[in-house]
């Protein structure tokens, strides 16, 4: 069975549930994210119930991201991606997926995959450097803009040599056309709630009386 190695940036929940299912199906899988990034997360620990051969690895570079600290943030997260990249590595996978990682931290990753000549899927579930050019831009001006273009050059390079590109969405696909990004290594899938994780609870809740929904059917009138 192969070996994999997820890489989601915040741990988001969806990406975490896909680790466990494929860990389900046997394959032995190191689910790696970040620590000290604000963003609403899955269930980043060890489970009684999870499969034997899924781990879960918390990367830390020992300070909390600040978002608006731009060269600050830059620094840690070219640190939690060489970090991530050691642990990846170690784990001697046959693919490595990259998703939700910011440029300095992608790149990062995916050197190391290139030197140990490992197939990189990146995840787009985004795409940094056209709103990196923009805000740069409109802080910095001239001097911004060229740094955000630095980032694009960098983002479609990562890109158009990665082994496959999974994106979210078909809104994607004129950009990675511009880049260059082959046709026929990109695979459309839709991110999905993890349902698993947001169990159904009463509908009579503070919410719902708040708006008077409480005695409300559901469905719509026909």
């Amino acid at each position: 069975m192969p070996r994999f190695v997820i890489c989601d940036f915040p741990g988001y929940a969806f990406a975490t549930e896909l680790s466990r299912a494929l860990a389900t199906c046997g394959h032995q899988v190191l689910h790696l994210c970040a620590d000290g990034v604000p963003a609403p997360t899955g269930h980043l620990a060890q489970q009684p119930c999870d499969p034997s051969g899924f781990r879960i690895a918390r990367v830390s570079a020992g300070l909390t991201l600040e978002k608006e600290r731009l060269f600050r943030r830059r620094r840690i997260e070219a640190k939690l991606g060489r970090l991530m990249a050691e642990q990846a590595i170690g784990f001697r996978p046959d693919v490595v997926v990259g998703g939700n990682m910011p440029i300095d931290a992608a790149v990062k990753l995916w050197r190391a995959c290139r030197q140990e000549r490992l197939p990189y899927i990146s995840w787009v579930q985004d795409l940094y450097s056209p709103a990196i050019i923009e805000y740069l831009g409109g802080r910095y001006g001239i001097v911004g803009r060229a740094a955000g273009r630095h980032y694009a050059r960098i983002e479609a390079s990562l890109l158009r040599t990665s082994d496959a590109v999974i994106a979210i969405s078909e809104a994607f696909l004129p950009q990675l056309a511009s880049w260059r990004v082959p046709r026929d290594r990109i695979h459309l899938v839709p991110n999905w709630a993890p349902l698993s994780e947001l169990p159904p609870r009463g509908k009579d809740n503070p919410w719902a009386r708040r708006h008077q929904l409480v005695d409300r059917n559901s469905r719509p009138a026909s």
